[in-house]
């Protein structure tokens, strides 16, 4: 879905601010998150609302995923 909307996929050492994150929390789940410069913007089911975490939340990261550039 994501190479569908023109995102491109980039190696994890890749990571920057901005850049959506995808990991599997359990089977059959997706998880996304937006990079930021402090850690990442998320939703979190717990807390019922989307937070910013610091560090990259101990998550196992799957793919990172980068927006062209200029709304292209």
């Amino acid at each position: 879905m994501l190479r569908e909307v023109g995102c491109r996929e980039l190696p994890l050492a890749a990571m920057q601010p901005g850049d959506v994150l995808l990991c599997n929390p359990a089977v059959r789940q997706v998880h996304l998150a937006v990079r930021t410069e402090l850690g990442v913007v998320e939703a979190c089911a717990r807390l019922r609302r989307v937070v910013e975490r610091p560090g990259l939340d101990g998550a196992l990261w799957r793919s990172v995923w980068r927006l062209p550039e200029g709304g292209e």
